[in-house]
C-alpha cells in the first residue's frame, strides 16, 4: 500500500473483500484513496459496486484495465459508459453516489390533465350498459383523437394503461363482491 492510502475499518473483523478505496475530499490529488468497510449497514447492490470499483482501483494503470472494466461492466449488468459514469460519481459523492438515486417524478403521470380527462371519459363512456371497452381499444381511441388534433405528443399504451388502472381495479370490486354476495 501506498504512503497517500490508509485502511479504515469499520468492524474489525472486515474481510478484505469488503473494503474500498475512497478519495480524500480534500485533496485533488489521483494518487489520495482511503479504503473504508462496506459491511452490513450498506445494501447488497452498494457492497457490490464497492468490490468492483476496488478491482478497477487495483486494475488501475495496468495493461489489462480495459479489459478489467468490460468485466466489471459485465457483472453488474451496465454498459462500460455506465461504469464510467458510476466511478465518476463515486468519486465525486464517495459512497452515495454507488446507491441508485430515485426518479423526482417517479409515481406521477406525464400526461396532461385534459388527456386523462379524456382517457376516463373515453373509458366510462364505452363501458356503458352493456357496452364493453377494452384498454386497448381506449389506446386506439387517444390515437384517432391526437391524429385529428393534429398533436404529434400524446399518451402511449402504457401511461392509457396506468391512467385506467384505478377504475379498471374499481369496477373488478364491485364486480367480485357482487359474485360473493350471490354465493
Amino acid at each position: 500500500m501506498d504512503p497517500a492510502t490508509e485502511l479504515i475499518s469499520v468492524s474489525p473483523a472486515a474481510a478484505p473483500a469488503t473494503q474500498l478505496a475512497l478519495r480524500l475530499p480534500e485533496t485533488d490529488t489521483d494518487d489520495s484513496w482511503l479504503i473504508v468497510d462496506g459491511s452490513s449497514e450498506l445494501p447488497d447492490y452498494v457492497q457490490q459496486r464497492m468490490r468492483i470499483i476496488q478491482q478497477l482501483l487495483a486494475a488501475r494503470g495496468t495493461k489489462t484495465y480495459t479489459q478489467v472494466q468490460r468485466q466489471a461492466a459485465r457483472s453488474l449488468g451496465i454498459s462500460v459508459r455506465s461504469l464510467r459514469r458510476l466511478m465518476k460519481a463515486w468519486q465525486e459523492l464517495g459512497v452515495a453516489g454507488l446507491s441508485r438515486q430515485p426518479r423526482s417524478d417517479q409515481g406521477s403521470i406525464k400526461a396532461s390533465q385534459e388527456w386523462q380527462d379524456f382517457i376516463v371519459k373515453t373509458y366510462k363512456d364505452g363501458n356503458r350498459g352493456s357496452r364493453q371497452m377494452s384498454p386497448a381499444r381506449v389506446v386506439v381511441q387517444v390515437q384517432g383523437r391526437a391524429q385529428t388534433l393534429g398533436v404529434k405528443d400524446y399518451p402511449g399504451r402504457t401511461t392509457v394503461y396506468r391512467i385506467l388502472r384505478p377504475h379498471i381495479e374499481k369496477v373488478q370490486q364491485k364486480r367480485s363482491h357482487r359474485a360473493t354476495a350471490l354465493a
